[in-house]
């Protein structure tokens, strides 16, 4: 008597799969999971909010005192 082929198959993955190399190659192929997508999300907006913070700092509120003074003296030079 043949055996019957069903569609339904009774292995599971962990059986199939014992040295973890199948779950390593869809882990290739579908790439990072969720949590490490937030943690790079994290991070990148950690890195944005750094160099905004960086780009407000006092230094730069320098370069505004000069402009301020160059004006100045352009409007006396102008007076004259």
């Amino acid at each position: 008597m043949p055996t019957e082929f069903t569609d339904e198959a009774d292995l599971e993955l962990g059986e199939l799969d014992q040295d973890g190399a199948i779950a390593e190659a869809v882990g290739n192929v579908w790439g990072d999971s969720r949590a490490d997508f937030l943690r790079k999300a994290a991070l990148g907006s950690g890195v944005l909010l750094g160099g905004l913070s960086a780009a407000a700092s006092p230094a730069h509120a320098k370069v505004g005192k000069t402009d301020r003074s160059i004006l100045n003296y352009a409007l006396v030079l102008e007076y004259l």
